[in-house]
């Protein structure tokens, strides 16, 4: 689930494309909010439902309004890793009035729970009726709250190329109506019962962290303005709020120290003082969390760096903290940042523990992370000078091994069975003599060793005729190659007239080409293009043909499928890279751009098209 929610928000953070499925296809990406805008969308519906089923009394809106917290609440979280990383999105902020108006769906339907079995027990004391009157005021506080949050999710504009996007909470305002109303009957069944006349008061959380929001509520019978006394240590704190015309009052608050507190409500009443019933609420510390990956890998000899971030539940990062990783202590930086470096000789993996003590008002945290050595990725590359040869000819065959050191063994391969083996520490060459016509495919295998993996490179297929279909083939090529240059010949003469100056003959200066020199201007490669997408856009091309890829995969799905090719460490920065400028829409800084290209033109030249 975990997994799922992480590739959900990847799409979400980097990705605002014009698609409803999981795959997009690379050359339909479009800068667009449309995918985020389904995806949240798909929320108020779950919502519209949960209410429904409230209003109806079908127990199984109690299930549903928690499913969809907890989908909210992953998501919330692991776009502020995203977040962490540097990566500034329209997600958070998105996701904060959905996250909030969840958490508050889900409190509306235990109140509602509770209250319905209050009322239909056989019991109606005077407790159990002060109770039902404390939660339907709950329920009416829980429910304005929530048209507040429908409010912030109102105001929120998405974007689809020129067009704004808007979500419709019509729906959902109007069951939640329907649950305001049912509110109101639950009061008329309440005024039915016999009750003395009294004052109430309770606190929507009795454990809140330091600075939770909270509302302090209650019910008075006698009107007027009701005080709400706040004890702590030897402070008390003394706030008048006023009194509803349905007896109804409400105070919103939040706790700045940790503790013990008690609250009750006061009223003068005739000459008297009315007390309410005393609410005992003890603050706890923030809750903190890691931001990291769960895995690391890095090769065998080199440093792998473990990086991650310590932030509270409320997104601020912990600078300054200590945290010790497995044995050692490392220290955040300012913005909660932290990184240890780690290495190994042989290929290896390793559980590494983080913990976080905790501060005076942040709980502990801790995680456990895995560290992976690998062995050097290794590749290997096959090319034949020719796909077809006369029988009883010979035919070359021109390989390259990368990414290991020293001399190794390759295995060459014909038809699948062994056919001999190669001692070489790069670069080598073998040919064959073919006495029988057909078909033959090659392909050089490394076995590989305790320190590289092994590899298999291409298939090269050879096809051997006889010597009249090569000659009338040949003759064929021959034809095609005279009429292409006759025609680049009969272009270039008429398209590349040279200019002249007003006096004389002579050609203007740097207009002089040579048909050897313009021959090769039209054999020179296409440069790579100056914009990120359409550059990443080539490379991908190249991917998919080179290693057989599905054209629906994604960058992210094309760099799990390359994991240990020689280049997947570069790989990785042209990914991200891509995802920081077209998905998240961040312009790359100059040096940002200058490491994306470099490193995606290395790509090109390990598999041979730069």
């Amino acid at each position: 689930m975990k997994k799922l929610f992480a590739l959900i928000v990847i799409m979400l953070t980097f990705s605002s494309v014009q698609a409803q499925t999981r795959h997009v296809k690379l050359s339909e990406v479009k800068e667009s909010d449309q995918f985020m805008y389904f995806y949240f969308d798909l929320f108020l519906q779950e919502f519209s439902y949960s209410l429904k089923y409230m209003v109806e009394g079908e127990d199984y809106y109690l299930n549903m309004s928690k499913e969809s917290f907890g989908k909210i609440r992953l998501t919330r979280e692991e776009a502020l890793y995203y977040e962490s990383r540097g990566v500034d999105t329209k997600v958070r902020q998105v996701v904060e009035p959905f996250y909030q108006f969840s958490s508050d769906l889900v409190r509306l339907g235990q109140i509602n729970y509770g209250l319905q079995r209050i009322l239909v027990s056989s019991e109606s004391s005077t407790s159990a009726v002060e109770e039902a009157r404390l939660k339907i005021v709950a329920m009416n506080r829980t429910i304005e709250e929530m048209y507040s949050y429908l409010d912030d999710i109102d105001r929120i504009e998405l974007r689809n190329g020129t067009d704004v996007l808007r979500f419709d909470t019509s729906g959902v305002r109007m069951w939640l109506g329907r649950m305001r109303e049912k509110a109101g009957e639950y009061a008329l069944i309440l005024g039915g019962l016999p009750v003395k006349e009294g004052l109430w008061i309770d606190v929507s959380n009795k454990n809140p962290m330091l600075f939770e929001n909270v509302s302090i509520y209650g019910h008075s019978d006698y009107g007027g303005d009701v005080s709400i006394s706040i004890e702590h240590e030897n402070r008390t704190i003394i706030y008048t709020v006023k009194v509803s015309k349905n007896g109804d009052f409400s105070l919103p608050y939040s706790f700045d120290e940790l503790g013990e507190y008690r609250i009750y409500a006061g009223q003068r009443v005739d000459d008297k003082i009315e007390i309410s019933n005393v609410v005992v609420v003890r603050v706890r510390k923030i809750p903190s969390m890691f931001i990291m990956d769960a895995k690391f890998e890095g090769i065998v000899g080199e440093g792998l760096e473990v990086r991650g971030r310590l932030v509270d539940y409320y997104g601020h990062p912990l600078g300054g903290a200590k945290i010790y990783m497995n044995s050692s202590e490392v220290m955040t930086d300012g913005e909660g940042f932290f990184h240890k470096e780690f290495y190994s000789n042989s290929p290896e993996s390793e559980r590494i523990s983080l913990i976080f003590p905790g501060d005076d008002i942040h709980m502990g945290a801790n995680m456990s992370v895995e560290i992976e050595f690998l062995k050097h990725p290794v590749t290997i590359f096959l090319e034949a000078s020719s796909k077809k040869v006369f029988l009883g000819e010979e035919a070359t065959l021109k390989g390259e091994i990368r990414g290991v050191h020293g001399e190794v063994p390759i295995s060459i391969y014909m038809n699948g069975g062994f056919y001999k083996r190669i001692q070489t520490n790069g670069s080598f060459e073998f040919s064959v003599k073919f006495d029988s016509l057909g078909t033959y495919t090659f392909y050089a295998l490394y076995p590989g060793d305790e320190l590289h993996n092994g590899a298999r490179s291409n298939m090269v297929t050879i096809s051997v005729i006889k010597g009249t279909e090569k000659r009338s083939s040949s003759f064929i090529m021959v034809l095609l190659a005279l009429f292409l240059l006759g025609s680049l010949i009969y272009w270039r003469k008429h398209e590349f007239k040279p200019l002249r100056k007003e006096k004389g003959e002579e050609m203007v200066k740097g207009m002089k080409m040579r048909d050897e020199e313009f021959i090769e201007l039209i054999r020179q490669k296409p440069e790579l293009p100056e914009d990120v997408k359409e550059a990443y856009k080539l490379l991908f091309e190249r991917l998919i043909s080179s290693f057989n890829l599905r054209r629906s995969l994604t960058p992210r799905e094309v760099l799990e499928k390359l994991k240990g090719m020689e280049f997947h460490e570069d790989l990785k920065v042209v990914t991200e890279l891509h995802e920081k400028e077209v998905y998240g829409g961040m312009k790359l800084k100059d040096e940002e751009r200058e490491l994306f290209f470099q490193k995606l033109q290395d790509i090109l030249e390990v598999l041979g098209y730069a």
